[in-house]
């Protein structure tokens, strides 16, 4: 409608069923889309009417000036939603006599993100429009915060709101402090940001470029540059807001005190209840799973979480007491990347670990303080599989996001039991992983064979482990690589030397090599089925060619795999391919070769021996080294939206012992 005509397009099932055509005259100005609920592409056919009520009634706060009309016609229900002041409206309508009239807060920040474009690493400018209405009821009532992204109601709290309850916190408890609103009597007592949030009305508008949701309902945003923006935004702000309007000022800061107030007196009634005996942890509901130390001293003491009945049985039984403390958890703990902090602390793994380690049931974010730890160590106790390290990231991410500080100093660590153990001689030796296990066999290799580049033996061991390494590589890269086919390593490795020397003779070179037949009509003629050796293989060769043999060929390119090596196998001079490399590492493995198994399955004084003496062990101190990097790295691949999913999956799939974890500094 363009004020003179109405101009008019029908559609059915997606496809157009009119062109666009002159209707009625008409004097109004604006879009009309008009459908019925096709059950084709719709659950129900039937509207929620609440839920549209609801949504249009967010809508009008959030665009002001606006009006939005619902009209159910079979209910013969109407009503308009219009908010002249938009969201200032909405802390007037939701409040019980604020203490003074809302506060509005404006501001765009231009903020510069990193991002890759073409394998670069690029600045790209964003304009951040930050917007925060709030208010304060006169009685104690519980928060009400609503936010918006593109004039989008969020239903989640994302990291805008954590970065504007965490700037908001600091504010008001600075404020108390600058200012000694604290009586001697009350100099210790703790602040926390809920207690802040007490009695709190408030709206936060976002208006951003580019922003990043959790799921696909938009409920949640992610952006992790919008902690630090928000933050900054309400603590530069109200800062001044305070300073101006110091009565009011006084108002917010003294219902933050009284709140903390009453919070102590029920804690103390609390722990009134615990019984004589009882260990300084019994006030949380239960902690069945935690075995303290004997020494409470923080500066002395570590603590183990381990996965697992089994792994914590034998891991409580093999510690140290006296100052090693264990944690059991019941399985992977919730990936608690952008969750919101209610069911967070509502997870018993999340709820007790937080306790255990602040001695506060809130002790995350804002009210996580490092001078509360509790121990001086936190180590993770999981075994060396795709498990164990999905468990190790899913703790970082949580330590990371919401206990940055003990990251950051370097109280949290990995634990890296061994891969595979040997013995010889009577003693046990030990590998921490493939490599190391690998560079063992090839000293063992070195020892056995001589190896010959173009008729000359190669005396230099480092060129000879170069040797072995790069076909270790690619013996590795040919098992990725067909690791979904029917197909053996050394045939695999054979016609793709064939085909290098003549792509087009290699069907030929299949059939008068291999015990194999070929399809006989244009449909199966490049299929074909039969022995490689005793072996029985199957395969499409034009699939072959494509998804197998030219990567190998794009891979032996990159690692320059070196020609022209032979080795001295059986008193005879003998190629070294792929077969040969594996039947020389087969002979140089030893037969007590052990894979260790899960942390439950070894014995106490194994477990001692290779994970928890702080004389032996294994571990990595994490910490961070690039925080925007990390950051970066901690959305994208502890994001629950799926398009992470491939990322994530390579991610824990490396492996402990080769992965810089958010490239943190380990």
């Amino acid at each position: 409608m363009d004020g003179q005509k109405q101009w008019i397009q029908t559609f059915s099932n997606g496809i157009k069923t009119s062109e666009l055509h002159e209707g009625p005259k008409t004097d109004k100005v604006g879009t009309m889309v008009g459908f019925y609920p096709n059950e084709d592409f719709m659950e129900t056919t039937e509207m929620d009417i609440d839920t549209i009520r609801n949504q249009l009634e967010m809508k009008s706060y959030i665009v002001k000036g606006v009006k939005f009309i619902i009209n159910d016609v079979d209910n013969e229900l109407k009503k308009t939603f219009y908010h002249k002041e938009g969201i200032v409206d909405y802390v007037k309508d939701h409040s019980k006599n604020l203490l003074f009239d809302p506060i509005t807060f404006e501001d765009t920040i231009n903020y510069k993100k990193k991002v890759k474009k073409e394998g670069k690493v690029i600045e790209k400018n964003l304009k951040i429009g930050v917007e925060i209405v709030m208010g304060y009821n006169q009685k104690s009532t519980p928060l009400n915060l609503k936010s918006f992204c593109n004039a989008l109601f969020l239903s989640d709290d994302g990291n805008h709101v954590i970065g504007f309850k965490t700037g908001l916190t600091r504010v008001i408890k600075k404020y108390i402090t600058d200012n000694k609103l604290l009586t001697k009597k009350d100099e210790k007592l703790e602040i926390t940001g809920d207690d802040v949030l007490d009695s709190l009305v408030a709206v936060i508008s976002i208006k951003h470029p580019d922003p990043q949701f959790y799921t696909q309902n938009k409920s949640k945003l992610t952006n992790e540059e919008l902690r630090g923006v928000v933050s900054g935004v309400i603590t530069e702000k109200l800062t001044e807001w305070l300073n101006v309007n110091s009565n009011y000022a006084k108002m917010i800061a003294n219902k933050a005190i009284t709140s903390a107030k009453a919070n102590l007196a029920a804690k103390r009634a609390r722990e009134q209840t615990t019984k004589k005996g009882e260990s300084q942890f019994s006030i949380v509901s239960d902690l069945s799973k935690f075995s303290p130390s004997i020494i409470k001293d923080p500066s002395q003491i570590e603590l183990f979480i381990c996965e697992g009945d089994s792994a914590a049985g034998t891991t409580k039984n093999g510690r140290d007491k006296k100052y090693q403390a264990l944690y059991q958890l019941r399985g992977k703990i919730l990936n608690t990347n952008n969750l919101d902090k209610h069911k967070m602390l509502s997870n018993k793994e999340i709820s007790d670990l937080t306790y255990i380690i602040t001695g506060k049931k809130n002790g995350i974010d804002e009210n996580f303080d490092i001078n509360d730890l509790k121990f001086d160590k936190i180590l993770t106790a999981c075994d060396s599989d795709i498990d164990g390290y999905h468990i190790q990231s899913l703790l970082l991410t949580f330590f990371y996001q919401h206990m940055r500080p003990l990251v950051e100093q370097g109280h949290f660590y990995f634990t890296q039991p061994p891969l595979y153990s040997i013995t010889e001689k009577g003693k046990k030796r030990y590998f921490l992983d493939q490599e190391e296990y690998d560079d063992f066999i090839f000293e063992k290799i070195m020892k056995l064979f001589k190896f010959l580049r173009n008729g000359k033996e190669i005396k230099k061991e480092s060129n000879i482990k170069t040797v072995l390494s790069k076909m270790n590589q690619y013996i590795n890269k040919i098992t990725e690589i067909s690791n979904n086919q029917a197909l053996d390593v050394g045939f695999i490795d054979e016609i793709t030397e064939s085909y290098i020397e003549n792509p087009k003779g290699i069907i030929k070179f299949i059939k008068s090599n291999y015990d194999v037949t070929f399809g006989k009509d244009d449909e199966t003629k490049y299929n074909f089925e039969g022995f490689y050796k005793d072996k029985f293989i199957v395969g499409n060769i034009k699939d072959i060619v494509k998804n197998i043999i030219k990567p190998i060929i794009e891979f032996k390119e990159q690692i320059k795999l070196t020609e022209g090596i032979t080795i001295i196998y059986n008193s005879e001079e003998t190629i070294f391919n792929a077969e040969m490399y594996q039947k020389i590492y087969k002979i140089a493995s030893p037969s007590s070769r052990n894979r260790m198994k899960g942390l439950g399955e070894m014995n106490y004084d194994e477990l001692w021996e290779t994970t928890l003496n702080p004389e032996n062990r294994n571990i990595i101190q994490v910490l961070v080294a690039d925080v925007d990097k990390a950051n970066e790295n901690n959305e994208n691949l502890f994001n629950g939206n799926t398009k992470y999913a491939d990322e994530r999956k390579l991610f824990i799939l490396k492996g402990q012992h080769k992965i810089d974890y958010l490239e943190l500094d380990i």
